[in-house]
Parts: C-alpha cells; sequence; structure tokens
C-alpha cells in the first residue's frame, strides 16, 4: 500500500487510516497480524532524549489528526492541529511513517539529501525512485547515498546499486553513492531535517500488508544543530568508505 510511487498526500492518508485501525482493534496484534520481535532504537543525546515526544503520543495525535480529515469519530478529544510538521520537533516515529519522510526527502528537499542504509533493493530503487532523486539533483540538491553492513552483499540488489551509480555518473558533482566497509546506522538526513531510527530505508518498505515490523526512529527538526549533525554524518561515511 505504501509506495515512493504515492503521492505525499495520499501516502499519508493510507498511513494515518491504518494507524487508527490498529488503535480501535488493539494494535497489530489485536488484528491478528504476525509481529516481528521489536528492534532496538538508536538513542539520542541527552538534551534531544529528553525533548522526544513518545511514540504513543504521536500515533494518538496522527490518528486524531486523521479521524477529522477523514470525518470519523477521533479516539480521544485532542486539538487536530497538534501533530502539523513544525519548524523545530524531536518526536518518535512509527514504523509506516518512514516511507512519509523518505518521500518527503525525494520530493521536497531544496539543498541536501542524506542516506545511510546497510542494505540496497530493487523494492525501493525503483525506476519512480530514480526519477524522483534525478529532480532533486537536476535542481542543485546534494545527495549522499551509503550502504554496506559488512562485507557480505548477500541482501543488497547489485541492479539496483547499478542504476545508483549510473545516475552519479551523469550527475558527479551532486550524487555521491559509497559502499561502506562496516555500518549499522540508518540514518535519512534532507535540508534541516533527519531520522536516526531501527528501519532500513533502502531495503524495508513499510508496507502495512507485509508482517508488522516493530521499527521506531527519532525525526529531528532543528535547524540549529543539523549542520553539526550533517557533517557527523558525512565523517561517518568518509570513515567507513571501502
Amino acid at each position: 500500500m505504501l509506495s515512493i510511487a504515492s503521492s505525499p498526500n495520499a501516502t499519508r492518508r493510507a498511513s494515518d487510516r491504518h494507524e487508527i485501525e490498529l488503535i480501535g482493534l488493539g494494535g497489530a496484534k489485536g488484528l491478528g497480524i504476525n509481529v516481528e520481535p521489536e528492534s532496538e532504537r538508536p538513542p539520542l543525546e541527552p538534551d534531544l532524549e529528553k525533548a522526544r515526544i513518545p511514540l504513543q503520543e504521536v500515533t494518538q495525535k496522527r490518528a486524531e489528526q486523521a479521524a477529522v480529515q477523514l470525518n470519523s469519530p477521533a479516539p480521544l478529544p485532542s486539538d487536530p492541529k497538534a501533530l502539523e510538521p513544525q519548524a523545530e520537533e524531536i518526536r518518535a516515529i512509527g514504523v509506516f511513517e518512514h516511507p512519509e519522510l523518505l518521500d518527503e526527502a525525494l520530493t521536497s528537499a531544496r539543498k541536501r539529501i542524506l542516506i545511510i542504509s546497510p542494505w540496497i533493493t530493487g523494492a525501493i530503487v525503483t525506476t519512480a525512485f530514480i526519477g524522483r532523486l534525478e529532480r532533486r539533483l537536476q535542481r542543485g540538491v546534494k545527495v549522499d547515498i551509503a550502504y554496506g553492513y559488512d562485507d557480505s552483499e548477500n541482501r543488497t540488489d547489485p541492479n539496483a546499486v547499478r542504476r545508483l551509480n549510473n545516475l552519479a555518473a551523469r550527475y558527479p558533482e551532486k550524487l555521491h553513492v559509497a559502499r561502506l566497509k562496516s555500518n549499522h546506522a540508518k540514518i535519512l538526513f534532507f535540508d534541516d531535517a533527519w531520522v536516526t531510527t531501527s528501519f532500513n530505508w533502502l531495503s524495508f518498505k513499510g508496507d502495512p500488508d507485509r508482517t508488522y515490523r516493530v521499527e521506531e526512529g527519532t525525526l529531528i527538526r532543528n535547524r540549529k544543530k543539523s549542520d553539526a549533525y550533517y557533517t557527523r554524518y558525512l565523517g561517518l561515511i568518509d570513515d567507513n568508505r571501502r
């Protein structure tokens, strides 16, 4: 259901509707969905961790906001505007919101995108993905993509990597694709926002029709800290480049 090819609004409506169903029926287990073990969420620095809005609160507010948009009763009374995108925010994100944010990066980034993912597959790096990425490059956006978990590449699709490398050859000043020696980080960075997470950005779709995976991350929008973190992630790539 959720795919990079969908429009941002359509993707968000599908995600919100699914969250309402999960809440109303007791979560994924209540729906009889097979739930994989929860992945460990990457910790934040103490000041960011203290300001972080937890996932349960975020999910409730998203469901309430979606209920108003869908003309459905909200699970609990609350301000439906409480979770509209803020200029500065630090909050949890659930598994189904990850594709929305990747979609946001590919359609709205104005200056930079950085993606670190252990694996790359054709399920994510589709023709639509390449097209959206190229439109960002044509508008002058700098893009860095890094992948690699260990010496084994059996979970990465060489055809997907080839498509990215072919695109990088056409935009050598704007797109850099790096193979890392060892990497456990899963990062999405675009403009002054970034996500640190357990979600595999370039190999997992976050599709609610599949086995439910409890992947939790943190979205941070912070102009004051963004340049420092962006530099840190570029350094991580350089230090682990194969």
